[in-house]
C-alpha cells in the first residue's frame, strides 16, 4: 500500500488537498494504475481507512508535513501511520521487532504466528494470505531486506520519523521520558539515548520544541500538523 500512497501524494502533492481531490486522482485520473473502476474505488477505501487523507485530522496534517520534507523518511513514515490504524500490524510488532538483525524472515514463520495469535479466526488459506501481507508491510517499511532470502534489518530513522513518533506519543497521552520508551518509539529500532539525540536535532530543525535537563524531558509542537 505504500506504493499506492506514494503515487497518490505525488499526483496530489499540495497541502490542504480535499478528499474530493484525492478521490478524483484515484478514480477519474487513475493515478494508481488500477485496471478497473471497481479496483480504483477499492484502493481509495483502503487508503482512507489506513491513512485518513483528511486535513481536518491533525495526525494526517502532521504526517503530510513530515512526508513532504524528506523523501528518505517516507517508507518508515508510511509504516508508522499504518501502525496507528491497523490493529494487526500493531500486534505483529511482537513477532517482528524482537528479531535480531540478520534473522531469516519467511512467510511460513509469519503465517504460523498468525495462526497461533488468532486461533480459529482464519482459514488455512487466509492465514497464509495474512502472513504474506504482513511480511510485505514490514518489507515496505524497511524492516526486512533481501529479494529471495529475506532477513530482518534495523531501520534507520530520519528526524522526521522521530518527530512523528513523539507526536503520536503525545497524542496518546504520554509525556516526558515515556515518549522515548513508547510503542511508537519502539518502531524506530533505536535506543532511548539515540532517540534523545535525534529529538535534539529535530528541535534544531524546527520540527518540535525539546527540553532535556537531567531527568526532565519536555516535548511540544507549536503548531500541530503545521510543520513547514
Amino acid at each position: 500500500m505504500l506504493d499506492e500512497l506514494s503515487a497518490l501524494l505525488s499526483s496530489v502533492p499540495h497541502a490542504r488537498a480535499t478528499q474530493d481531490e484525492y478521490a478524483a486522482a484515484i478514480v477519474e485520473e487513475n493515478c494508481l494504475g488500477k485496471p478497473t473502476v471497481a479496483a480504483r474505488h477499492e484502493a481509495r477505501k483502503r487508503l482512507l481507512k489506513v491513512y485518513s487523507l483528511d486535513f481536518q485530522d491533525p495526525v494526517y496534517c502532521m504526517f503530510h508535513s513530515l512526508w513532504s520534507r524528506n523523501p528518505m523518511c517516507r517508507a518508515l513514515l508510511g509504516f508508522q501511520y499504518a501502525w496507528v490504524n491497523d490493529a494487526m500490524l500493531r500486534d505483529s510488532c511482537k513477532h517482528f521487532l524482537p528479531m535480531a538483525a540478520g534473522t531469516v524472515v519467511t512467510p511460513q514463520q509469519t503465517s504460523a504466528w498468525v495462526a497461533e495469535t488468532y486461533p480459529g479466526k482464519y482459514s488455512e488459506k487466509s492465514v497464509k494470505s495474512v502472513g504474506r501481507s504482513l511480511n510485505s508491510s514490514w518489507y515496505q517499511g524497511g524492516y526486512i531486506d533481501g529479494i529471495h532470502d529475506r532477513t530482518r534489518r534495523l531501520v534507520m530513522p530520519q528526524v522526521e520519523n522521530v518527530a512523528f513518533a513523539l507526536y503520536l506519543g503525545l497524542e496518546s497521552g504520554l509525556a516526558g521520558t515515556g515518549l522515548f520508551s513508547s510503542p511508537m518509539a519502539s518502531l524506530l529500532d533505536s535506543s532511548e539515548a539515540a532517540l534523545v539525540v535525534m529529538a535534539e536535532l529535530a528541535a534544531r530543525q524546527g520540527l518540535l520544541r525539546f527540553k532535556h535537563i537531567g531527568d526532565v524531558v519536555e516535548v511540544a509542537f507549536d503548531q500541530l500538523g503545521a510543520v513547514s
